[in-house]
């Protein structure tokens, strides 16, 4: 459910590094609740049943991948349910742990399943999913079209799996209107917490936020199940909207109490540590992101302390951090270059020191997924790097999903092309 970029990338360059520092500057410590006079939050988190703990959801994730990779270690031939609940677990652990090598295993098995079924619809659904999980969005979409083209009646089971994989890659491809459409009709037939978390987060993404305020407290009221990982996808897409709104307190607070159940989730934790010191919590932040480097080898998080260690002037660990980031994101740029762009275009604006490169990934990235983050953060970029044309251009086409999208003060000029 929970798309790749969604909430981190929010505190990308010029957001992160230049307003975080602003907020720290003028709203750190006891002037914080100064500057952000905001209604209380009602923190969702505060009120949720208890959720099974985190390290027995690890243990049962790790557990079951390694029960379905024993099954499949052979070149017999399988059931297309096997390798559907080893990819599915495969994906699951690639978010949460941050690892590239369980998207990459992932992969492997749909098109093993694709060689062994090639007229199964659902084999290219497989396929189709590891695609969209690592960004390659064109070849999922070739995957979903030759699934419909296997469907033998429109009754088919898995013809509304290919409908909803049409409508998750509405998104991607930035069709707001399709995508949003597609989001409404789905709370309509089916209300859940996954259908209202999936609409709360594109209208939010589109700056309806009121209306994705309301259908965020629908996913949470919904929820009644043991696992907090579904808890955690809503926590992230919730926060991002909330920092969105400038409420940067009240998604520190989201994230904080979320993560506490679940610490085990790493991209949670990397975000609650984000939103941390974006309040001004940069030594909590730095204490929380430390113990990662020894459970990923994903690039954002020496990158993010090399930027943080930087600013609390600890140059020659910034330094150690900024070249471990470089090496990591060659790593991961070489093999899942869709996925990583995004990420890596902070090691550049920020530590990486070589702004016409971010610009460059910001290009490609949105280029390969025209969203709203994307755009806005090649509009960033652009303006960052006064390239006026590239800037206008995001700008126009921010402006076509929403119509009062904010301009950074640099790309002003935009204002009237």
């Amino acid at each position: 459910m929970q798309h790749m970029d969604s909430p981190s990338k929010k505190k990308m360059f010029t957001t992160h590094k230049l307003i975080g520092t602003l907020l720290i500057g003028l709203c750190g410590g006891l002037m914080l609740t100064a500057c952000e006079r905001k209604p209380a939050f009602d923190n969702p988190v505060a009120t949720l049943h208890k959720t099974t703990a985190g390290e027995i959801v690890q243990s049962n994730l790790d557990a079951d991948i390694a029960h379905w990779q024993s099954k499949l270690a052979g070149d017999e031939a399988q059931g297309l349910g096997r390798y559907g609940r080893l990819q599915s677990s495969l994906l699951l652990r690639a978010q949460v742990r941050m690892r590239m090598d369980d998207y990459l295993a992932a992969q492997t098995v749909a098109e093993r399943a694709i060689a062994e079924h090639p007229e199964a619809p659902a084999a290219w659904m497989l396929l189709a999913n590891s695609h969209s999980a690592v960004h390659r969005y064109a070849d999922a979409a070739k995957a979903v079209e030759r699934a419909a083209s296997k469907l033998q009646n429109a009754g088919d089971p898995i013809s509304a799996a290919i409908a909803a994989r049409r409508c998750n890659l509405n998104r991607a491809e930035g069709d707001y209107t399709a995508a949003l459409r597609c989001a409404s009709d789905a709370v309509t037939a089916a209300p859940s917490t996954a259908t209202h978390g999936e609409y709360a987060t594109l209208l939010a993404e589109v700056g309806k936020h009121d209306a994705a305020g309301a259908h965020f407290a629908k996913a949470w009221a919904a929820y009644k199940q043991p696992s907090p990982v579904v808890p955690a996808w809503l926590a992230l897409a919730q926060s991002k909207a909330l920092q969105d709104m400038g409420k940067d307190k009240a998604a520190a607070e989201l994230l904080t109490t979320m993560q506490a159940r679940m610490p085990q989730h790493l991209r949670l934790t990397v975000e609650t540590a984000v939103a941390l010191e974006s309040i001004g919590k940069r030594q909590a932040a730095i204490d929380m992101l430390t113990p990662l480097l020894d459970e990923t080898g994903d690039p954002d998080v020496p990158n993010l302390l090399a930027g943080w260690l930087a600013d609390a002037g600890d140059s020659t660990q910034a330094s150690a951090m900024t070249e471990q980031a470089k090496q990591g994101f060659a790593k991961h740029m070489a093999t899942l270059p869709a996925a990583y762009a995004a990420h890596a275009v902070e090691l550049w604006a920020g530590p990486g020191k070589d702004l016409p490169r971010a610009l460059e990934l910001a290009k490609f990235n949105a280029k390969n997924s025209p969203t709203v983050p994307a755009l806005g953060l090649l509009l960033d970029m652009a303006s960052e790097a006064e390239d006026l044309p590239t800037a206008c251009e995001a700008a126009t086409k921010l402006r076509r999903v929403i119509p009062d999208y904010a301009l950074p003060e640099s790309a002003k000029a935009c204002e009237n092309v």
